[in-house]
């Protein structure tokens, strides 16, 4: 079995949490040159995202794309989703 999550978020929450992480000591550990660098390229990453699942999204093997603007809600999400998907008892 196999599942693929995407989680979705849009480029003006992507941009709120990079600012939330330059400013908060606690989470500026997360943010790197990698971070910053991405935030120049995020039309040429969707339409990279796009393409690949084009030619990875297949019948067996779907893309679940998982809205992420709330974190917590989206992993939740997803867990929920990965456990109904597998057939156990």
């Amino acid at each position: 079995m196999l599942r693929k999550y995407w989680f979705s978020v849009s480029d003006a929450q992507q941009l709120k949490r990079f600012k939330s992480r330059l400013t908060d000591p606690m989470r500026r550990w997360k943010l790197s040159p990698t971070d910053l660098e991405s935030l120049t390229r995020w039309e040429a990453y969707s339409r990279a995202k796009d393409e690949m699942f084009v030619h990875t999204d297949l019948p067996e093997a779907r893309w679940n794309v998982v809205e992420a603007e709330d974190k917590k809600r989206a992993r939740l999400n997803m867990i929920a989703h990965l456990l109904d998907s597998v057939p156990y008892e």
